[in-house]
């Protein structure tokens, strides 16, 4: 898992930050509701690895963490666009089940989640496969901005700047954007 700072164990869901403690905390106190939930956001997070797995599963949970009602889950193989689930309108659901299938052989698969929800993982699943190891990237890049950086009305999360920067220099990002947010020493 590439993009975030902390993964945290809540009753087995893996509840991923981007942020530091005391980030998130200073939000809080600062904004705590307008610019805090969005620091929940789970942008530029992606599940990066190479596989001979022939699916890749996980349990997810998402919760509102902008002003948007749309995310999607993208799904690239060797760097090719192959498959999403994509949800229109939030509904605030328990959990939900993200399956795709992989071609034949060994590939880079990667997995981005939603830049403007919040999304928590469980019971990720590589069935058939031998092995996944994870993929190293050429550098890191650490993202600050506002919405625009976040990945605010990108339809598809992989399609956000950030995350376009990410593919075409493979860099591993962290992406700390704040829609809205303005410079603050």
């Amino acid at each position: 898992l590439k993009g975030a700072v902390s993964v945290q164990n809540e009753d087995e869901w893996l509840c991923l930050f981007r942020f530091t403690e005391k980030q998130s905390k200073y939000y809080f106190e600062k904004t705590p509701d307008t610019l805090y939930p969005k620091t929940l956001a789970s942008a530029g997070m992606k599940m990066d690895l190479v596989t001979d797995a022939d699916e890749i599963s996980f349990d997810f949970r998402v919760f509102a963490a902008s002003s948007r009602t749309f995310y999607s889950v993208d799904l690239y193989v060797d760097g090719v666009f192959c498959d999403e689930l994509y949800i229109m309108n939030y509904q605030n659901k328990k959990s939900d089940t993200v399956s795709f299938a992989l071609p034949e052989g060994t590939h880079r698969v990667t997995v981005y989640l939603p830049n403007l929800m919040r999304m928590d993982i469980k019971n990720v699943c590589l069935a058939g496969a031998s092995f996944a190891d994870p993929v190293s990237s050429k550098m890191k890049i650490l993202c600050l901005g506002d919405s625009i950086t976040q990945g605010y009305d990108a339809y598809h999360s992989s399609l956000s700047y950030v995350n376009r920067l990410s593919q075409t220099l493979d860099a591993e990002i962290l992406n700390q954007a704040i829609g809205a947010e303005v410079f603050d020493a």
